[in-house]
């Protein structure tokens, strides 16, 4: 999820002393709010369309709330 949202453009703004705490929290948001995402990933091993678009909106969600 980290490399993700890294690759994907979701950490450009985010200082790069801010980039653990912005992974630990995100984590925590996925596991908390989209554990059904990062099971999908976890039980197909794939990371279909699908996926993609439901990582991507919890993404944009968790963008809004860090701070």
């Amino acid at each position: 999820m980290a490399i993700f949202a890294g690759t994907n453009g979701y950490l450009d703004a985010i200082p790069v002393d801010r980039v653990t705490d912005y992974e630990d929290q995100m984590l925590t948001f996925m596991r908390s709010e989209h554990a059904g995402v990062l099971g999908a990933i976890r039980d197909s091993r794939e990371f279909g369309d699908d996926v993609r678009d439901k990582t991507k909106a919890a993404l944009d969600a968790f963008a809004k709330q860090f701070a």
